[in-house]
Order: C-alpha cells, then structure tokens, then sequence
C-alpha cells in the first residue's frame, strides 16, 4: 500500500473517530425521539410504526424504512448507538462510492483530497445524529453512481433498478429527495443518461412491495399521514422568492467552510476550566472562523459560477456532450435545488442540501485547480495539510460544546434515562 493510501486509511479512521465523538456528545432533541419512540412502541408493545418521521407542514414520510433501520440494530444490541453504527455505515458506502466514481471519472484522483474535503468535513461529520437527515448521504452517492452507470453503459439494468430503489427509500426519509428527481429527469430528457425501463419497473416494484405496510396501517387507522398544512402550497416559495434565493446561496455554502449556525456561530468552550485561556481560545476561534468562511465562500462562488459560465457557453458546441459526466451531474444537482426550493411549502435549511454535498465535495475534489486557483500548484501540500487540521479541530469544538452537543453528555446513558429504562434491559 503506497504511503497516499496509508494516509487516507489513517484519516478516514479519524473521520470514524470524530463520528462516534458526534455520537457519545449528543443532546437528545426531538429529532431524535421521533424514532426512539417508534423502537420503545415495539419494545413495549410489539407494534410496528409504518411512517416516518415528521415533515415539516407535510404530515409524516410514508414507509417502515426509518423504523426498520433505527429498530432491527437496537433488537440485536439495546442502545441508540446501535442505531447510531448504522447511520455511520451510511456514510462509509457513500465515501466508498464517490471514491469509486471518482477514479472512474479520473485515472488520476486523489482519494487524499476526497477524505479530507468530504469525509473530514464538518458539514458531514456533524450529520453524525440519530435523525432522518443523517441517511441521506448513502442515497446521494447511490444517485450520482448509477446515473454514472446509465451515462457510460445506457440502458444498464442495475443502474436503473438501483437508481428506482435508491430514490425510492429516499422518498422514506426526506422529501428532498425532490432534488434528485429533477436532477434526473434533466439528465435524462438531456440524454445524458438512457434508462433501462425493466430496471426502472423492478425498482419501482421492490419500493411499492415496502409501501404496502405503510398503506394498510394507514387504511386500518384510517389516517391520513401525508398531510399538507392549511398555510402551505406547493410553490409558495417561488411567491415568497427569498426562500429560493437561500437554496442558492447555501449550494454555494456548502463548498465552504461557512457552517450552519449550531457548528459555526454557537460553539462554545465551557469544557475549557481555565478562564483565560477560555477566553483566548473563545476570541481566536470566532475571529478567524470568520475569515476562513468569507475567504472559501468567496471560492466556491467563484469556482461555481465560472464552471456554470463556461458549461452554459459550451452547451450549444459539439463537444459539449463530450464533457465530464460530472460537469452534467452538478448542473443537474443545482436545476434540483432551484426546483425544489421554488416548488417546497416550507424554507429550506441545511438539512435540506445534504443531498447536494457529497456531489459538490466530489466536484471540488476532481478540480482544485479551479477552485484554489494558481495558488493551489505552488501549495497544495500546505493546503491539504491545513484543511485537515482546521476540520479535525473544527470537529472537536463542535462536539465538546455546540448547540446540540455537549461534553458532559453520555447519549446511551441519557437516552436510558429519558425512558426510564433500567441498565438490566
């Protein structure tokens, strides 16, 4: 093994690390009980809950797939972090998978660049939380590798069938799964990609046969779970405009190191004992934080707007079809927030991109030249070097003492506590 890999294994290790950290940290918030409470009904009772989570103004997500990710691992070992490995499993096949797209895409990638901008990334090590949210990155890469797959070998069975399976259980765990189903549909009436239409039914079957549980119990009960508040309308966003112009600038976020608020501007250090050096280290962190997020969203608008500039000058030349399928992918990803965010009731906030980012980091892993410019040829070694220390620490402060994160928290023995369930169970 070359000494590039020895690294990545070495990183991708502290990527676990930190994830487990996120794990042990957590405060448990509704977000979380949502599906506790599903595992305690079967614990107590024997009845399986067939819905999901709540969606915001939109009832709740139809399907048992949340129910049975977060269930099946707490019957084998009773605690949240068994539930909890499995999130973390999610995120490991989607590096795995972008890695595999990535030397597709490129004889030269370096898997290097890819667990530091993207496994290493705080955006995604503090999606390391029992919720919905935290499932999706397994569906975005499952996304991108098989409308790969369906762009190099069209009509391809298994880039179909799974491209239907993925979106399918996504649709279980988050509607922003919309994202995706414009990205495709552009892709696909662009023919970028060829469907497999055999592929396509028998995913769709396999996603109808998962939904059956889901509409007996609704028929039984008689409920209706999908259910749209009275102050919302599909489009309401596109009136309102704002919410749309906020999709737009958190994709350009996301290649940035400019945080949600609950990693960026509530961290605090009360682990820290010592007074001064809390003050210091309180002053030093929130003063560069600031200059590190202005200077990379300054990049990655930069970056985006030049790779949307010379794609979209491109479109109407020959060769246009000939470019790098992921130049296509990313086009198609931002045509879905914009789309999305336009149709969606409700204001989107991070959680909604997440679909996006392991596609945006992958983008910015293949072209750093385009994103650090001139400036990466002559540093990219301190570059590289850098990124990891500020996201490793970066992680660690977050975990130690953040909105939802605290050093003093113990999520197992929390989680028992909150439903009085004895260490003998």
């Amino acid at each position: 093994m070359s000494k590039k890999h020895w690294l990545e294994t070495a990183l991708l290790i502290v990527g676990i690390v930190l994830s487990c950290l996120m794990f042990k940290t957590l405060m448990i918030h509704t977000d979380n009980t949502q599906l506790m409470d599903k595992v305690m009904q079967i614990k107590t009772t024997g009845e399986w809950i067939h819905h999901g989570n709540a969606a915001t103004k939109m009832g709740a997500l139809p399907g048992s797939f949340l129910t049975a990710v977060t269930a099946v691992p707490m019957m084998i070992w009773f605690s949240p972090y068994a539930a909890c490995v499995v999130i973390l499993l999610c995120h490991l096949l989607a590096y795995f998978f972008l890695r595999h797209v990535g030397y597709k895409l490129d004889t030269n990638f370096n898997p290097l660049l890819l667990v530091i901008f993207f496994w290493l990334n705080p955006w995604r090590v503090e999606q390391s939380e029992l919720y919905n949210p935290g499932y999706l990155f397994l569906f975005s890469a499952v996304h991108l590798w098989s409308l790969y797959l369906l762009h190099v070998n069209p009509k391809s069975f298994w880039g179909s069938f799974w491209l239907a399976v993925g979106m399918g259980f996504c649709f279980q765990v988050h509607f922003s799964v919309l994202i995706l189903g414009i990205s495709f549909l552009y892709l696909f009436f662009t023919k970028k990609i060829k469907v497999n239409y055999l592929g396509l039914a028998a995913g769709v079957f396999v996603i109808g046969l998962s939904l059956i549980p889901w509409l007996l119990q609704t028929l039984a009960h008689k409920e209706t779970v999908l259910q749209p508040a009275s102050d919302t309308f599909l489009g309401k966003n596109l009136v309102l405009v704002y919410p749309v112009i906020k999709a737009v600038i958190y994709f350009f976020r996301m290649g940035s190191v400019y945080f949600g608020r609950h990693i960026f501007s509530e961290i605090t250090f009360d682990w820290v004992t010592i007074a001064w050096l809390k003050t210091v280290i309180y002053y030093v962190f929130h003063g560069l934080k600031w200059v590190l997020a202005l200077v990379t969203l300054l990049l990655s608008f930069r970056f985006f707007y030049s790779q949307y500039r010379n794609y979209k000058i491109n479109s109407a030349k020959k060769e246009f079809n000939e470019r790098p399928f992921i130049d296509h992918y990313v086009f198609s990803l931002f045509l879905g927030v914009v789309g999305a965010a336009s149709l969606s009731p409700v204001e989107f906030n991070h959680w909604h991109f997440i679909l996006c980012l392991p596609a945006i980091l992958l983008f910015i892993t293949l072209k750093p030249q385009g994103y650090f410019f001139h400036i990466w040829d002559k540093k990219k070694n301190t570059i590289i070097a850098a990124t990891a220390v500020v996201f490793i620490i970066w992680n660690i402060f977050a975990s130690l003492g953040s909105r939802s994160h605290s050093y003093l928290n113990d999520y197992h023995r929390d989680f028992m506590k909150h439903y009085n369930v004895t260490s003998g169970h």
